[in-house]
């Protein structure tokens, strides 16, 4: 992905801004994996509330 990034839009040059759109799919996905809309955990992180994964059932 960050390859294909980089041909479209040339933006991803530099090492931190792979690392940077590398952080925010992972968000999306492990959100998407538990059921939860992307756009509605893109926007309560823009509003200081972040979606975090439930704990673990310790058995």
């Amino acid at each position: 992905m960050a390859k294909l990034q980089q041909k479209i839009s040339g933006s991803l040059r530099a090492t931190n801004g792979v690392e940077r759109l590398a952080k925010v799919r992972s968000y999306i996905s492990t959100a998407s994996k538990h059921g939860v809309n992307a756009s509605d955990v893109l926007t309560a992180l823009f509003e200081g509330k972040p979606w975090m994964p439930p704990e673990p059932l310790r058995i």
